[in-house]
């Protein structure tokens, strides 16, 4: 069995960097096997006492999306050498991916590990605050950030506009976005998103996108943003306002942006406009964009329409990809008030 030395425990970590960038699973646990073969020898005679590259074994696993195997590793590492930056891999991990709960519970035992947070740990424990709707949880991490004096920091007080917005906590929002000494465009696109999704709130997500103009322009991200509440208000002259200011801005070319005014025209009953918005978009057409023209179409009651819509995106991609467009519940619906409208046979012969 071999012995391991300082050169070939470098050139193992290399090669675990490489697996991460190419996500490649199967060679990366094969080093992880061979490296835990060679420490073992090599403990065995007393001739070396190295770690095993755990930064990387972490990162690899995460990159797989095999979580439960770096949270294992994770684990049996000693305590000496969970360094923050571990941490907050494993606390981002979950923050994205779930349990969110778990993204929390490492937070606090980090704290006990005596393991001092930075200003990238709290936006990820926060996303997870943010996604349990864990107001006073979230409360309680604000004021660890008070006292490490990070409230300041961008990225730190950005994640916290975000956290307060998303649980509704409206007015704690308002206060960290008024205390922040510099915006940018990300912190005003979070208070902006984070207005939108409460009912109504279009004239004071609106009063921002002006204000934001005068501290910094405006991304694709922030329509993206402003577009929930004005579908809420389900006004045409909204609508039309916001499509003319992307034709200004020139964001009409970007996908996301025309989904989103496809989806207010639908919602406004102006299917005639909706289509035009999908017709116009080309080849950049996604998944979500054909199933926001037949939600506009359900919508209008348009729904022959919607099923030739359906029959033509089957000759364009495969059922898998249909099903995801449209979603289990949205096709049942559509073939249901389909059938109602028309011959039952007719159907039939469409699939």
């Amino acid at each position: 069995m071999p012995l391991i030395t300082r050169l070939s425990l470098e050139y193992c970590t290399v090669l675990l960097g490489s697996c991460i960038q190419s996500k490649s699973l199967i060679q990366g646990k094969q080093i992880h096997q061979h490296l835990l073969k060679c420490l073992q020898r090599t403990h065995e005679t007393n001739l070396i006492n190295f770690d095993l590259p755990f930064e990387k074994l972490v990162d690899l696993y995460i990159a797989c999306n095999e979580l439960k195997i770096a949270r294992h590793v994770f684990d049996k590492m000693p305590h000496r050498s969970k360094n923050v930056v571990l941490w907050n891999l494993l606390i981002r991990a979950y923050a994205w991916n779930g349990p969110f709960e778990e993204a929390i519970d490492l937070y606090y035992k980090m704290l006990g590990y005596g393991i001092t947070p930075n200003r990238f740990t709290f936006p990820f424990v926060l996303k997870a605050c943010s996604a349990l709707k864990e107001v006073d949880g979230g409360r309680e991490i604000h004021f660890d950030i008070k006292r490490l004096r990070l409230e300041s920091n961008v990225y730190v007080s950005t994640a916290l506009v975000d956290f307060y917005a998303k649980c509704g906590c409206l007015d704690d929002a308002k206060e960290v976005f008024d205390k922040m000494p510099r915006r940018d465009v990300v912190a005003w696109n979070s208070m902006i998103s984070g207005f939108s999704l409460h009912e109504g709130s279009y004239d004071e997500v609106v009063r921002l996108l002006v204000e934001m103009q005068n501290d910094t322009s405006p991304n694709s991200s922030t329509i993206v943003g402003v577009l929930p509440a004005v579908a809420q208000v389900n006004s045409l002259r909204h609508g039309k306002e916001i499509h003319g200011f992307c034709v200004r801005m020139g964001f009409v070319g970007d996908v996301v942006v025309g989904t989103g005014i496809l989806d207010v025209y639908g919602k406004c009953q102006r299917i005639d406009y909706a289509r035009r918005i999908f017709d116009m978009m080309g080849i950049v057409k996604n998944e979500v964009t054909w199933s926001a023209m037949a939600g506009a179409y359900v919508v209008c009651n348009f729904m022959r329409e919607a099923l030739e819509l359906f029959c033509q995106l089957l000759m364009l991609k495969d059922d898998g990809i249909v099903l995801i467009c449209f979603g289990l519940d949205g096709w049942k619906y559509l073939t249901f008030n389909v059938c109602q409208v028309w011959d039952y046979q007719w159907c039939n012969e469409v699939f």
